[in-house]
């Protein structure tokens, strides 16, 4: 493998798995404890935030998911294209893998950049839509707000699964064979000592 080559492996690798990691923290790990929180705080008896109520609660975490989000769709984005130009770098044994690859980490990639471009924006206008205005114009966006909270989630939940498919193939990515294990290169410089008069 040349060094070039092995260069983009080793970028492949590393951005698809900064992706899957990336995801896979945030949707299990980060985005539904942070609403638990914004609750919890809203809840709490001395009100130091001003603020009370389950509604409020979700309002708090919301805009903290808002800062996340702000950078999270276009991180994954920038991994995408990352991964995916750089998903051909291995001579593949079977093209099917190659091929399989490739498609899996378009339509994760295309996935997160309809997140970031569109579906993140709809939702967090919305989320700010359903605190103002009028009573029916809240409840207009809230449900609006639900829709698209929830297309966006599949979108994200299909990524993560495009993503798990690309890591796993990685594990199908051929191997070349060192030059020289270590225990070698020792074993070939102890009989070059040894043979010194």
């Amino acid at each position: 493998m040349s060094r070039a080559r092995s260069f983009l492996s080793v970028v492949h690798v590393v951005s698809l798995s900064l992706w899957f990691g990336a995801v896979t923290f945030f949707a299990f790990f980060t985005a539904l404890p942070i609403l638990d929180k914004g609750r919890a705080l809203a809840a709490t008896p001395d009100k130091w935030l001003g603020i009370a109520g389950e509604e409020a609660g979700t309002r708090l975490g919301g805009e903290m998911l808002s800062a996340v989000f702000a950078h999270y769709f276009w991180y994954q984005t920038a991994c995408g294209v990352a991964a995916w130009l750089t998903a051909g770098a291995w001579p593949s044994r079977s093209t099917w893998i190659r091929r399989v690859r490739q498609v899996v980490l378009a339509a994760a990639l295309g996935l997160a950049l309809a997140n970031a471009v569109y579906l993140g924006p709809q939702v967090h206008a919305l989320r700010q839509a359903r605190y103002t205005g009028t009573p029916a114009a809240r409840r207009e966006a809230a449900g609006r707000f639900a829709k698209w909270h929830r297309v966006s989630l599949a979108a994200d939940l299909a990524g993560w699964c495009c993503l798990l498919a690309a890591t796993t193939l990685a594990g199908a990515l051929p191997r070349t064979a060192p030059s020289a294990s270590a225990c070698d290169v020792l074993r070939d410089s102890a009989s070059r000592t040894d043979t010194l008069p």
